[in-house]
């Protein structure tokens, strides 16, 4: 074949190497080319996307979100402020399910020259509901504990003014007792 470069057994045993890994991780593994379109998917980036691998490679990455401009945002600030961590997006997927996910993004480098980024998401629909489920009940426990602050300074003071009168009670009884006047027997 004239004019082509043929790649040596080891670089292609490589690239096949390499895909076989990217394909086997449990999360969504994106790459995406310098003007954000994805140039790769693995199979669980579809499924946690909602489509098929066919349709996500050459898609704009932030189209894929609820909010693009976020998605945006969050790819631009990994290429020039470094990784993103845990960057949460949310994905309405074709079938109508809602899905809350976390995004680590970086930009990775071929020889000293910037290739475009690499997103690594995961689903923490069910981590961010259980949050939800745990501020609600803390919220709940916060309201009880100052209705029962606020019922226990009413006891409180109800029984600091029962105190109160039966001294106050007592003193009377006593000044009856000097004056001789009987106060009757409760």
């Amino acid at each position: 074949m004239p004019g082509k470069v043929r790649r040596p057994a080891t670089v292609q045993g490589s690239d096949t190497l390499a895909r076989e890994l990217m394909d086997g991780v449990p999360n969504a593994l994106v790459g995406l080319a310098p003007d954000g379109r994805i140039a790769y998917a693995n199979a669980a980036a579809a499924e946690l996307m909602g489509t098929s691998r066919e349709r996500l490679v050459r898609s704009v990455f932030a189209d894929n979100f609820a909010d693009p401009q976020a998605a945006k945002d969050t790819q631009d600030r990994a290429g020039a402020e470094g990784p993103q961590r845990s960057a949460p997006l949310t994905i309405h997927r074709a079938d109508g399910r809602v899905v809350e996910t976390a995004w680590d993004i970086a930009a990775y480098h071929r020889r000293g020259v910037g290739r475009g980024l690499v997103a690594i998401g995961r689903d923490v629909t069910d981590e961010r509901q259980r949050d939800r489920d745990t501020a609600e009940r803390l919220q709940r426990d916060a309201k009880r504990l100052v209705e029962l602050e606020r019922l226990q300074r009413v006891v409180i003071g109800r029984e600091l003014k029962m105190v109160q009168l039966k001294q106050e009670n007592g003193e009377l009884r006593r000044l009856a007792e000097r004056h001789g006047s009987g106060l009757p027997d409760r």
